[in-house]
C-alpha cells in the first residue's frame, strides 16, 4: 500500500484497502478497518474501479456488526448494499455472503422469516460447489433457523 500511494498509483488499491480492513476486523482494530475503508471509498470515487464493491460493503458491515455502539440497521445497510452491487455485478459469491451476514443480522432482530426469504433464493440459485464452505455454512443457517 505504501509503495502504491507513494508512487501515486491508485490500480489495485481498493482491493489492497479492503483487505486491510478484513484483516483489522479479524484482529479487533475496527477503527482502523473503518479507515482503511472510507480510504477505498475515496480511491474508488477517482478512479471508477468498482469491482471491489461488494467486498468493501460486506467487511463493512461486518466491521458495524463488531463494534459497540453501531446499531444493527447500519450493518444490515451495508449487507444490503453488498447483495445489491453484487447482484449488478454478477459476483454471486459475494451476494452469498452478503446474504448470509444479513441472515445472521436479521435474526438478531427477531426477523427469521425475512432472513429466510432472503437467503434461500441466493443458496439454492448455486448449483457446483455445494461443498464450499461459505454455501455448506450458508445452507446450515437455513437448516438450523426455525
Amino acid at each position: 500500500i505504501c509503495v502504491l500511494k507513494e508512487t501515486n498509483s491508485r490500480l489495485f488499491l481498493p482491493g489492497l484497502l479492503i483487505a486491510l480492513a478484513e484483516g483489522c476486523l479479524h484482529t479487533g482494530a475496527p477503527a482502523r478497518g473503518k479507515a482503511a475503508l472510507d480510504e477505498a471509498l475515496d480511491v474508488i470515487g477517482t478512479t471508477g474501479e468498482r469491482w471491489h464493491e461488494p467486498w468493501l460493503y460486506w467487511v463493512q458491515g461486518e466491521l458495524c456488526a463488531s463494534m459497540k455502539g453501531v446499531t444493527a440497521p447500519q450493518a444490515e445497510s451495508s449487507f444490503r448494499t453488498c447483495i445489491t452491487l453484487a447482484r449488478a455485478q454478477g459476483a454471486r459469491w459475494w451476494e452469498l455472503r452478503g446474504a448470509r451476514s444479513l441472515f445472521n443480522a436479521l435474526v438478531e432482530q427477531g426477523k427469521d422469516d425475512e432472513a429466510r426469504e432472503m437467503l434461500g433464493p441466493v443458496c439454492h440459485w448455486f448449483t457446483e460447489g455445494l461443498d464450499t464452505e461459505d454455501l455448506r455454512r450458508s445452507t446450515a443457517l437455513l437448516s438450523s433457523s426455525p
